[in-house]
């Protein structure tokens, strides 16, 4: 049974709650050093200074194991084998996945709201914006970079691929002539996308080609741009004061 990140602390304090309670004055050393001058106490200083009983590593060895990311491969794989035995006994299937905007007063800052979470977008100051926040097409490029790191992430799991660091970083053009009298033939959207990920692993360059072929082929947002999809559009023009508010 897959276990989260949440479940596995908790039954680390619950299992070594006295030990936890001896490290008390390092924890009030390092929030009071934290508190003081922010930045001052380093990640691996604050591992060292905590300890972490029961692990059966010293304080740097786990430190620096949990500063990559094969310990997630593993939680990732549980993960991924458990899914394929839903999708085989077909508890799992084709889900609507909904996101939403609203154009904020006075500011024209765009809210937008996927389930529980908020993010917002804004244009730069010499387009009537404040800056809040990224546009709409550096959220697309951010959207493309999380995919593919996710992506790489399931399946360096997936196919025994151990990764150390792994960064995504994805650059397009956009031209703000497009659309304008005269340019008419410029592309309003983003053009000549790339990305290139950059992970540090033992790995032979065979694996690491056969993981990229792989991503290559399953990454949802890299396979969306690069085939296109169909979108169908409505607009409901509600007169002021006969406004329905929608019930998502």
């Amino acid at each position: 049974m897959f276990h989260s990140p949440v479940d596995f602390n908790n039954e680390i304090f619950e299992r070594h709650a006295d030990a936890w309670d001896d490290h008390t004055a390092s924890y009030r050393a390092v929030l009071a050093a934290l508190v003081a001058s922010p930045g001052s106490v380093s990640g691996e200083e604050t591992a060292v200074r905590f300890g972490h009983p029961g692990i059966g590593l010293d304080n740097r060895e786990y430190y620096q194991a949990m500063t990559t990311l094969n310990e997630y491969l593993r939680q990732k794989r549980e993960a991924l084998l458990d899914r394929r035995v839903r999708v085989r006994n077909g508890e799992l299937g084709a889900v609507t996945l909904k996101a939403s905007a609203s154009a904020e007063g006075r500011s024209g800052v765009r809210r937008i709201r996927i389930r529980d979470f908020q993010v917002i977008s804004d244009s730069p100051p010499d387009f009537a914006g404040y800056n809040l926040g990224p546009s709409s097409p550096e959220l697309l490029l951010g959207a493309l970079s999380s995919c593919l790191t996710h992506t790489f992430l399931i399946h360096a799991s997936d196919q025994g691929v151990p990764l150390e660091s792994l960064h995504a970083e994805v650059s397009a053009t956009i031209d703000a002539r497009a659309g304008a009298e005269g340019y008419e033939d410029i592309p309003v959207y983003p053009q000549d996308i790339n990305y290139l990920v950059t992970l540090v692993s033992p790995a032979s360059t065979a694996d690491i080609a056969r993981l990229q072929a792989t991503v290559e082929k399953l990454c949802p947002i890299l396979n969306l741009l690069k085939r296109g999809n169909e979108v169908r559009g409505q607009l409901d023009h509600q007169q002021p004061g006969h406004q329905i508010t929608s019930a998502d």
